[in-house]
């Protein structure tokens, strides 16, 4: 913010004559006394983005210092900065440890900008000094004029406005940007009530602008069940952060720093799906105990509060839609008579959680894993779909169901899998030949027929492999071993490459250990007060070294962070419904070390391929 207003390159107005005699005295006098006031209804909406930095003597050089970014080193001295802008003798008279407000404005045309700032001894403003003075230009504003040799170019004035905002020196890129912005900042923006000790709002058409930039799914890229998956996901990320204000806020603690976004929806501009979803999740329901039971070197995992089954139906309701547009290509050559699409979308939804509360975690569990046990190249998928080792990465998604019910709609899963059609029929062949050759399934689905040892009884080994190359002219991705374990009204779902990290992986959910489980990492602890939606936890080595490759590039690079990336980043998100308005709120605590480990990450950059 500084930076932008020693940068702009307007120059201020002529210097001009003071106006009125020196004044003494503990108040201000005439010309002083009339004031600025409006109408809030009048006023036009937020353009820019807004910030409030509450002290910044205090919160600008720890900001700096947290930062760790050489350039920004002249931001730690705001008195500094005040001289450059209103020259020493008038910037001595400001209160610096009140809070300030910016308001910056992208939209239209160059950067502008205006900043308000509070001021300590009226009195003594008011009467200028011999390097500056005040020049009344109309009702309640003043030109802080001088000379402009060795000054920052932007234009400075002193504002009066109606109480409680009193005297506010307004400095902005030109006097277009201050008749224009000023009253909105001083206006409305002044009134925002803030508890951190920095806030950013975005405007909702920058955040759109953005969101804009998000690339769309590749349609080479996966199965068609996958692209039909990931595209819904996509549009409700999108919906999901295109909301009508964007807020940030950090408070700095010592050592921590506490982060927090507000989404907030003022327009009911969600999908009735979606807005039923978060008003249901603000009633207070229950993250499930099974978070505390995943493993405490997750590269990330969350967990959601239940809602009510007729909304979670709702919810997925969407994407079962969109599924059963697509199902029927991924499974066979020939199209599946709506009856047996039918079929295929009622399983999946008594597959999916739409009974209440769910977790999910992905990882690299730490162990090696022998060569024998890692997927064999010839597999149900055919020669030439070796992949690099990925038999320690795991994906584990948990629900409250009973398992007997779950385990029936696998069978019938399997069922319907085994039924679907191996070639097309009479009268899609001669149509299948007039454009092109009937096209294989995009992936297959098989029974492994024995446990390995170590499962309890009721378990389910599945292999799921696709068929379909990610890119075109590309080779099938190689299988995946599904494992679904019950646990008494809780089903566990995983995923990885090999068996043999899949058993060690349930027995440690099943058993908690105490010292590989979430429940064991002390920055966890602010997670377990309150009723939010969301739970959730992740750590940069856990991120970098999830995915990796034969290589073991990403593993190497978190090993050359300061702390090696293993804090866990603490993460809740409350949902919170009043009247037409929801709102997301998500908060995060961030400890030096991650602090440190960010900087690092943000500094470097991954290795090449040798």
């Amino acid at each position: 913010m500084a930076l932008l207003i020693l940068g702009s390159g307007c120059s201020p107005s002529a210097a001009v004559a003071p106006a009125h005699a020196a004044v003494s005295g503990g108040a201000p006098e005439e010309p002083f006394s009339p004031v600025l006031a409006w109408r809030e209804n009048e006023l036009p909406a937020t353009r820019g983005t807004w910030a409030r930095i509450a002290s910044p003597l205090v919160a600008l050089p720890r900001l700096v210092s947290l930062s760790g970014d050489a350039d920004l080193e002249v931001l730690s001295d705001p008195v500094g900065l005040a001289n450059i802008a209103l020259g020493s003798d008038l910037a001595s008279l400001l209160d610096l440890g009140k809070p300030i407000d910016a308001l910056i404005v992208t939209s239209d045309g160059p950067v502008r900008f205006a900043v308000s700032l509070p001021v300590a001894n009226v009195a003594a403003f008011t009467r200028g000094s011999a390097t500056a003075w005040l020049s009344p230009l109309e009702r309640g504003r003043f030109l802080i004029a001088a000379p402009t040799k060795g000054r920052a170019a932007i234009r400075c004035e002193l504002w009066h406005v109606a109480d409680p905002i009193g005297f506010r020196v307004l400095c902005g890129s030109d006097l277009v940007t201050l008749n224009s912005e000023g009253p909105v900042l001083l206006g409305r923006l002044s009134k925002r009530a803030v508890k951190g000790d920095f806030r950013i709002e975005l405007p909702k058409s920058l955040v759109e602008a953005t969101l804009s930039r998000v690339p769309a799914v590749d349609s080479t890229e996966g199965t068609a069940s996958y692209r039909a998956g990931h595209q819904l996901g996509r549009e409700w990320m999108r919906t999901l952060l295109a909301a009508d204000a964007v807020g940030v806020e950090a408070k700095l603690g010592e050592p921590d720093i506490d982060l927090s976004v507000e989404l907030a929806y003022r327009d009911l501009s969600l999908s009735p799906e979606l807005a039923a979803w978060l008003r249901a999740s603000a009633q207070g329901p229950q993250i499930s105990p099974e978070f505390w039971r995943l493993p405490a070197d997750s590269a990330f995992g969350f967990a959601f509060a239940g809602v009510d089954e007729p909304t979670a139906h709702a919810t997925l309701e969407p994407m079962l839609s969109r599924v059963e547009q697509d199902f029927g290509q991924s499974l066979g050559p020939a199209p599946l008579p709506k009856a047996a699409i039918h079929d295929w979308v009622e399983v999946l939804r008594a597959l999916l959680p739409n009974q209440g509360r769910f977790v999910v975690a992905v990882g690299r569990l730490p162990l090696p894993i022998a060569a024998s046990a890692r997927p064999n190249p010839k597999s149900v998928l055919g020669a030439g779909s070796a992949p690099t080792d990925r038999s320690g990465d795991w994906i584990a998604f948990g629900l409250a169901a009973d398992p007997v019910r779950y385990r029936d709609a696998v069978e019938r899963l399997l069922t319907l899998y085994r039924e679907r059609p191996e070639s097309t029929t009479a009268s899609t062949a001669s149509a299948a030949s007039a454009t092109s050759a009937p096209r294989p399934p995009d992936f297959l689905l098989t029974r492994v027929p024995k446990l390995p040892a170590g499962l309890p009884a009721g378990s389910e080994l599945l292999r799921y492999g696709a068929v379909a190359p990610q890119k075109a002219g590309g080779k099938p991705l190689p299988p995946d071993d599904v494992l679904i374990v019950p646990s008494s009204g809780w089903v566990w779902i995983l995923v990885s490459a090999s068996d043999a990290t899949l058993v060690p992986l349930a027995q440690r959910l099943l058993t908690a250990s105490a010292d590989y489980s979430l429940a064991s990492r002390e920055e966890l602890t602010p997670l377990a007060a309150g009723a939010p939606a969301v739970l959730g936890t992740l750590s940069f080595a856990g991120l970098l070294a999830w995915g990796d490759d034969a290589a073991g590039r990403g593993a190497s690079r978190a090993a050359t962070l300061p702390f090696g990336g293993t804090s866990r980043l603490p993460v809740r998100i409350v949902s919170e419904a009043s009247g037409d308005a929801l709102s997301l709120k998500i908060w995060s605590r961030l400890s030096p070390t991650a602090l440190a480990d960010l900087r690092a990450l943000i500094d470097s950059k991954p290795s090449s391929p040798q």
